[in-house]
């Protein structure tokens, strides 16, 4: 698994599409293969099911998650104000005595682009820490969180995270036409 990420100027689903035509090229050798999307919106690429992605975009900030295996990724602004309202209405109060708001936010996020699917309230899909070790509601998956502020940024996966995650600065990325 590798996690590309990039700051933008302009449309984040731009960005992030340039991000993943960027991420393909380097980790495979080729151009971005003809991309095709699940009736619930996922993008996938029908033609290379070997190659599974994620993508995320916030507040300039684009990020990338390429995997053999299926994937998802998150990433917002922790710059940002958030309201108690929203804070409850994602998390428990144990929860977040656990983890910061968007340790958790992007965490879920990341494991609901996963599956694929939000079968449960966001509220009780469950982290907890044992240490510096996150566990996960599926515990076959793994994940992990970074740090880029202003940004957090988390993956979910079957494989296991990069240490870091890799800057691709704006003007590597080439413009795409998205879907």
């Amino acid at each position: 698994m590798q996690l590309f990420y990039t700051s933008f100027q302009g449309s984040g689903h731009d960005a992030a599409y340039s991000l993943l035509a960027y991420a393909v090229k380097k980790e495979y050798a080729i151009d971005l293969p003809a991309l095709e999307k699940t009736p619930g919106g996922k993008p996938f690429f029908p033609g290379r099911k070997e190659i599974h992605f994620s993508l995320s975009h916030t507040r300039g900030y684009a990020l990338c998650a390429l995997s053999r295996e299926n994937v998802g990724c998150d990433m917002e602004t922790v710059t940002r104000p958030v309201g108690d309202a929203l804070r409850l209405r994602v998390c428990t109060s144990e929860q977040l005595a656990a983890f910061d708001f968007f340790t958790l936010w992007t965490l879920k996020e990341s494991f609901i682009k996963y599956t694929g699917r939000l079968d449960r309230p966001i509220r009780e899909i469950c982290f907890t820490r044992d240490g510096d070790t996150i566990r996960i509601p599926e515990s076959r998956l793994h994940c992990a969180v970074y740090d880029l502020y202003p940004c957090r940024a988390a993956v979910v996966g079957a494989e296991t995270p990069p240490e870091t995650c890799i800057y691709v600065p704006p003007e590597a990325l080439v413009d795409f036409p998205t879907v």
